[in-house]
């Protein structure tokens, strides 16, 4: 599978639907005016006037900025995870020989 496909599918399965509740409402919580007083009264005052698509408005452009963000992470952490075992099995091999 590729990289791409695998972290579309952990962004969208695991993570954003929960994690996007709290967005919508920090960001809402910012706004200015009285509208918005507590993370559960914003969240139901968004449910209560945009549905619950209101509660997922935005997504898309978040998964658009997040996802080559996850990718890069994974690709990362692979190279620093194939580096030090690979080190690791030179060291090894080395010390073998020695002995």
């Amino acid at each position: 599978m590729p990289v791409f496909r695998m972290c579309l599918f952990s962004e969208i399965t695991n993570r954003q639907p929960c994690l996007r509740l709290t967005e919508v409402a920090r960001t809402r919580l910012r706004q200015e005016g009285d509208k918005y007083r507590s993370f559960w009264q914003t969240l139901s005052t968004v449910i209560r006037e945009e549905r619950f698509r209101g509660l997922y408005s935005g997504l898309t452009a978040h998964l658009i900025r997040q996802i080559p963000n996850t990718a890069v992470t994974m690709v990362v952490y692979e190279s620093v995870v194939y580096l030090l075992t690979r080190s690791r099995i030179d060291a090894d091999i080395e010390h073998e020989e020695d002995e």
